[in-house]
Parts: structure tokens; sequence; C-alpha cells
């Protein structure tokens, strides 16, 4: 996949992931992004790789997650184009807000491919990322709640 193609389709799906979240949450939500970033978080044990896909193991090491805890779009795109390799798929949702930026959480599969029909997602527009909500409340009833509902227990 072409660099610039997967850095617009993250900044897309970002935003939408953004004004998805302003709809459902009772912060302001800065228009400022700040990622958090989740490397290797599908199981690949399963199914045998295919011959357009590969792995990178050193992608589950602690000194990799505390390094893309908070970072920028340029970032993201850093670590998780490679030579033209992406992730099969990345979902993304807003998890927190700061003083000046919304965090967004990308949560990314272990599996490189630069083979797009590998790719998740085709249908939202932005392959391979995909938009969720943020983590609802239990009992959620369609009301505006606190993304820190969770730190409150």
């Amino acid at each position: 996949m072409d660099r610039d193609v997967f850095a617009a389709r993250l900044l897309a799906a970002a935003r939408w992931a953004h004004e998805f979240a302003r709809g459902m949450v009772l912060e302001a939500l800065p228009d400022a992004l700040t990622f958090h970033v989740l490397l290797n978080q599908s199981n690949d044990d399963i199914v045998p790789l295919h011959a357009a896909e590969i792995v990178f193991p050193r992608d589950s090491s602690r000194s990799r997650a505390r390094g893309l805890r908070r970072c920028g779009a340029r970032t993201v795109v850093d670590e998780l184009w490679r030579d033209g390799r992406v992730p099969e798929w990345v979902d993304l949702c807003v998890v927190d807000v700061r003083r000046r930026s919304t965090v967004v959480e990308a949560l990314c599969c272990g599996r490189f491919t630069d083979d797009e029909s590998l790719l998740y997602h085709h249908a939202e527009g932005w392959p391979p990322f995909h938009v969720t909500s943020p983590v609802l409340p239990p009992d959620y009833d369609g009301s505006l709640f606190s993304l820190r509902w969770m730190r409150r227990k």
C-alpha cells in the first residue's frame, strides 16, 4: 500500500472516530488528536500465515508499548507502514480526553500484508481501519456518558 494512502485513511478514520464519540460522551473533545497504539493484538497462532503475511514478534515487547502510548499521526504511520505492508485490521476508538487533545486508541492486528485483498473493512472506505464506539458503561441506555466511567469504580 502506498504510504500517503495509508496516512490519509488513518486520518479520515480517526476523524470519524472523533465525530462518532462526540455524540456519545459528556466531555468536550478537542479537535487535536493523540494516539495510543496497541500492536500485535491478534491471535496469529490459530491460522497459518498466508504467503503475503508477515508478523513482527518484537511488537509485543513492553518497551514498544510504552513508546506508543502518546503519539501523533506521523508516528502511527511510521510504526504501521512497513515497506508497503500494513496491519490487516486496525480498530480505532476514542478512549480519553486530555486538556488539548482527544486520545484515539489504535488496536492493531499482528499480521502485516502488502496484499490489499487481505485487508479488512473495505466496505467502510478506509481499509484496514474500522471505527468503534468508546467503551460503553454497563447497562448503557443511549445517554451521554463520561469516558472516565471505568476510573470511577
